[in-house]
């Protein structure tokens, strides 16, 4: 992974009652499928570069497919709220 190179910020909340293991961990400021500590939810607010976009077919999407990418290819970053 090279600095400077992330491709998704998102914004992420403490968990609600629904959700109580959230759906993504921080390791830092980077996101990560699973981590030592509480997860977080994502509030559906993410700043995405068009580079992520492109591997996506031009069409309505639920929130969580496009960050979830991100964090498979190690190039997304969260702030926590």
């Amino acid at each position: 992974k090279k600095k400077g190179n992330t491709l998704a910020w998102l914004w992420l909340t403490d968990n609600p009652d629904h959700n109580p293991t959230g759906d993504f961990f921080l390791d830092g400021t980077d996101v990560a499928a699973e981590a030592d500590g509480p997860g977080f939810t994502f509030t559906g607010l993410s700043l995405t570069h068009p580079e992520l976009l492109a591997a996506f077919p031009a069409a309505k999407l639920p929130p969580s497919p496009v960050p979830r990418q991100a964090m498979c290819i190690r190039r997304s970053k969260a702030v926590p709220l």
